[in-house]
């Protein structure tokens, strides 16, 4: 994973994520797919979701300066 900063076992497991929108309820909401190589351990599963969190609360770009 690109903006995977540990390499352990959620890095080699998650071959990549991006982000994209769904409409629900009729509200939009911001998502991110996960090609995931196997099956996440609820520990890896919350590693991921703070990489994705973080990823979504600085921005895309920000990695990039």
């Amino acid at each position: 994973m690109a903006y995977c900063s540990k390499d352990d076992s959620v890095g080699k497991k998650v071959l990549s994520y991006f982000f994209t929108a769904e409409v629900r309820d009729r509200k939009l909401w911001s998502v991110a797919e996960c090609r995931v190589q196997g099956t996440l351990t609820p520990e890896e599963t919350q590693s991921l979701n703070d990489d994705i969190g973080g990823q979504a609360s600085d921005g895309f770009g920000e990695g990039f300066e």
